[in-house]
């Protein structure tokens, strides 16, 4: 069994928001899930045998299962409350490619023109300029749903916009 690290980049906090270690648990690979099952949500020997034989013989979806660990996971270090909400977002985000409710906001002067470069930076979406202009250049930025493909854009700062960078970077940014 290889251990859960950070390195590994296959953790899953146990102080994080139950919506996050969702998302993480939803990301482990498939070769995985039987393992998580045993040992992060402590399910009996027979679900786990249950799940295997599902799995091997294709009735049920990959993806089905780890939502079902997740849960237990998350109502285990939380509570059966967080787990389903968990799930909601999960879905919603996700599968239908929905804005999170919870989302971070930024404030800027009405009017206000910046660079969208700038703005990745400031609001904390992207680390660099660097890493800005490749996920602008990889067509992982959007703004309202608009994908942005101009690097030199200057985005006028009027009522509310969303950005989103990649498939979990979110930021509303509001006129002040």
């Amino acid at each position: 069994v290889q251990k859960m690290s950070k390195s590994l980049d296959n953790y899953v906090g146990l102080t994080d928001p139950p919506s996050e270690k969702f998302g993480r648990l939803m990301s482990i690979p498939d070769d995985m899930i039987l393992k998580y099952l045993e040992l992060a949500a402590f399910a009996e020997p027979n679900e786990i045998q249950k799940a295997k034989e599902e799995l091997e013989s294709g009735k049920i979806n990959p993806m089905d299962v780890k939502k079902r660990m997740a849960r237990m996971v998350i109502a285990i270090y939380d509570s059966e409350d967080d787990a389903v909400a968990a799930q909601e977002e999960f879905e919603r985000v996700f599968s239908q490619g929905k804005t999170p409710e919870d989302i971070d906001v930024a404030k800027y002067p009405a009017g206000t023109k910046i660079w969208i470069i700038e703005l990745l930076r400031e609001t904390g979406l992207v680390e660099s300029g660097g890493e800005a202009r490749r996920m602008i250049k990889q067509g992982a930025v959007s703004i309202d749903g608009d994908k942005i493909s101009d690097m030199n854009l200057e985005y006028e700062i009027k009522g509310e916009g969303v950005i989103k960078v990649g498939k979990r970077r979110f930021i509303k940014v509001l006129a002040d």
